[in-house]
């Protein structure tokens, strides 16, 4: 099954909110966002879209950024990813389906697991096998009468759940940026860029300034040890990313 995020709720008018929230360090600002887009040149000095480009977007401090919450849903994403998601600590609040509750008996069968692999290739069908393996066995201690919540120490990490988080749009943007590396795992990579197409369709567009990958955005690699040291070994391939050197890396950084 393909992952699939959904963007399912979010602060209304989030630019006009953060120009209001921004603006008040320097100047009154009215008690309403219908007084501040009614009359944006008395309370911002300016049009609101200037004022995102000439004032928010040239904020080092952007603390307005904390003033938008986010509520997303993902669907058909592993544990593994989901332990990596919950990483993010500061600024979000989690609910996640539990395996004690709900038992899976077919997991493997309806492939509802992530597999790395290509499809039809050796590798996939390999896999799969594997999981088929560990279907049964799951299977097995439930006929014993084995609890779900014991028998779902089987289950394997790539089994799909459904997560939901909220956040602030600051902790949001400070988890995409990082995931958007190319060094972040397949899975997690897909699964972001899926959330930025949400915000995309569902949001100003203008909130896509502040999201990208480091390098991109805000010039700095955040894996800048670990590409110098696989730069000087030579490492310009491996089986999976964390063994060799971002491509990005070597085209923004060293040519």
């Amino acid at each position: 099954m393909k992952p699939k995020a959904t963007l399912v709720n979010h602060t209304p008018n989030p630019i006009e909110t953060m120009c209001w929230t921004r603006r008040v360090m320097h100047a009154p600002i009215p008690d309403t966002l219908e007084e501040l887009k009614n009359n944006p040149k008395k309370w911002l000095g300016m049009p609101v879209n200037q004022y995102v480009k000439d004032v928010l977007f040239q904020d080092g401090m952007p603390t307005f950024l904390e003033c938008v919450s986010l509520t997303f849903k993902l669907e058909n994403v592993s544990r593994a990813l989901q332990q990596q998601l919950t990483r993010h600590r500061i600024g979000f609040s989690y609910s996640i389906q539990s395996m004690r509750c709900i038992d899976l008996p077919n997991f493997a069968d309806d492939g509802i697991y992530c597999n790395p692999f290509k499809e039809g290739t050796e590798r996939y069908i390999a896999y799969h096998k594997k999981m088929l393996n560990i279907q049964e066995e799951y299977r097995q201690a439930l006929k014993e009468g084995v609890p779900t919540q014991d028998a779902r120490g089987l289950l394997p990490m790539n089994i799909h759940s459904t997560i939901t988080f909220s956040c602030s749009l600051r902790a949001f943007i400070a988890m995409i940026n990082k995931r958007l590396c190319l060094k972040t795992q397949g899975e997690f990579r897909e699964v972001a860029n899926l959330m930025v197409k949400e915000i995309s369709k569902k949001m100003d567009k203008r909130i896509l300034k502040w999201i990208g990958p480091p390098c991109k955005t805000q010039g700095y690699c955040m894996m800048k040890g670990e590409n110098e040291q696989q730069l000087k070994e030579n490492k310009l391939t491996g089986r999976q990313n964390t063994e060799y050197v971002c491509p990005l890396y070597i085209e923004l950084f060293k040519k």
